[in-house]
């Protein structure tokens, strides 16, 4: 899977995102994947069944008991190259990490939770749709 190479200072949502605001658990960068962990947002994993329940993509970096607002629909340019028409999830090996995938099937390994994150528009915009199966892959 590959990784979206993140320049945390590039990452900004577009004009039609939807956004909220949450607390960081842990210390998050911009253009993280996160997951609600109780009262606060922590990076996602595919690897676990919670941590790939995924909520947002972070626009801004954070730590632990700050404020941090997360995209949770529509455009964001990840502040990295984006692949025209792939879409991308939730990834197992890099928490945090948002990963591109050209079949469901390329998943590193069984037991990862597949979680969309959204599809590749452009070469820096992110069509974020977040949708959680809570499926693994066998």
């Amino acid at each position: 899977m590959a990784v979206i190479s993140v320049t945390a200072a590039n990452v900004l949502a577009g004009a039609n995102a939807r956004t909220k605001w949450a607390t960081a658990g842990v210390q998050i960068t911009a253009g993280e994947a996160v997951y609600l962990d109780g009262s606060k947002v922590k990076l996602g994993d595919a690897d676990e069944e919670a941590m790939a329940v995924c909520v947002g993509i972070s626009l801004n970096g954070a730590e632990d008991g700050q404020p941090i607002k997360l995209i949770t629909w529509g455009n964001l340019n990840p502040g990295g190259t984006v692949i025209v028409g792939s879409r991308y999830f939730c990834d197992a090996a890099t928490p945090g990490g948002i990963g591109a995938h050209s079949d469901i099937a390329a998943y590193p390994a069984s037991g990862d939770y597949v979680t969309y994150l959204g599809v590749g528009m452009t070469i820096s915009n992110l069509a974020v749709q977040i949708q959680v199966s809570g499926v693994s892959i066998a």
